[in-house]
């Protein structure tokens, strides 16, 4: 996020992503350090913002990260003194750090090594190679970051293994685009969601085939009805043929499904949701 947010994009924000736990964590951990500043007043819905897109630079396999860690502490610092000039350094090393914690606690809970040991202990070798007050405060900080580290796991765990980037969702929510995401009730689970989509569909040709997944997700509470958009912009715009078979089968006055294949689709969403 290069410029700053408004007041009403964070509001969206902190809307959308309420339930979400990296959003959860960063308003239990970095309130506070919102509070006591006087100038860049850093919020934890940019915290999150800004956690979120550094952790899709870790996972880019085109990024070297030893390197983009190297760099990261003095391009942060640079871009939060463009945002608000004359704040005084410690208010900006605050904000740095927060962003630092927020992505070392949701490394690691990652299973793989290489995320959880080496890029978490880059990370805060960075912070440690700085003086800051926050680091004053690090063991209250990791304490309350860490009592979300469950459910950051249950969403790192299948974040790593999707090909979509979390920062570009969250772009697209600023900016109001119909996202497929949006319709997933708990943002916390849409990663699993839409992937379960996706495999489901797989395969499937007649449209009664390929909605009947999205209504089995709708059916248990995953997600809200769709709109043709949201559909399209995810699974494509000739995944069925015309938007009426979307409207007619994610109707909550039909019932188009039954039998033990859609129950058993209804069970998969079901578990996927239960955290």
């Amino acid at each position: 996020m290069n410029k700053r947010l408004i007041e009403s994009l964070q509001e969206r924000i902190a809307e959308r992503y309420r339930e979400h736990p990296l959003m959860k964590a960063c308003r239990a951990a970095f309130t506070d350090y919102q509070a006591d500043m006087n100038f860049l007043l850093f919020s934890p819905v940019e915290v999150f913002v800004e956690a979120a897109d550094i952790i899709d630079g870790l996972f880019d396999e085109a990024v070297n990260d030893k390197d983009y860690v190297a760099g990261l502490w003095n391009r942060l610092t640079i871009k939060y003194k463009l945002w608000q000039p004359g704040t005084p350094g410690e208010e900006v090393q605050t904000a740095v750090c927060s962003v630092f914690y927020a992505v070392a606690v949701s490394l690691s809970v990652c299973d793989e090594g290489y995320f959880r040991e080496t890029l978490k202990e880059a990370i805060l070798d960075e912070v440690y190679r700085h003086k800051s007050i926050v680091k004053q405060q690090e063991d209250v900080v990791i304490v309350r970051l860490a009592t979300y580290a469950n459910e950051l796991k249950t969403w790192m765990d299948e974040y790593v293994k999707s090909v979509s980037r979390f920062s570009d969702e969250i772009q697209a929510v600023i900016k109001g685009e119909p996202l497929f995401a949006n319709a997933v009730i708990n943002p916390q689970y849409s990663t699993a969601v839409i992937s379960k989509l996706h495999q489901l569909m797989e395969g499937k040709e007649k449209p009664k085939d390929v909605m009947m997944p999205v209504r089995a997700a709708m059916d248990v509470g995953a997600i809200r009805r769709p709109t043709d958009e949201e559909f399209c912009n995810e699974f494509g715009h000739n995944r069925v043929k015309g938007k009426s078979s979307i409207n007619d089968y994610t109707n909550p006055d039909k019932t188009p499904y039954s039998g033990p294949d859609f129950e058993a689709m209804k069970n998969e969403f079901r578990e996927l949701i239960k955290g």
